[in-house]
């Protein structure tokens, strides 16, 4: 199987996946995960240190899961989330 074909139907999943989740300020937790774009963790920081650095970086920040021990959110664009 094409793995670049795997690759889209996986981010398109996700994408279909992310359109209800918080994103930048509708994210309620203090201290979150945070994942960069491209699947590196970046560490635990506050949300607005968080939202600084998505800011900086130019992305969005969204809730990935908010169960477990730590909320997880990723750096990711906003027009990624509305196709």
């Amino acid at each position: 199987m094409n793995t670049s074909l795997v690759f889209i139907f996986l981010e398109v999943l996700a994408i279909a996946t992310l359109k209800d989740n918080p994103i930048n300020e509708q994210i309620r937790c203090k201290e979150m995960m945070v994942i960069g774009p491209n699947g590196e963790q970046l560490g635990v920081k506050s949300k607005q240190d968080a939202l600084t650095l998505a800011g900086y970086a130019g992305f969005d920040l969204v809730l990935m899961s908010d169960s477990g021990n730590m909320p997880v959110c990723k750096l990711w664009t906003i027009i990624s989330l509305s196709m």
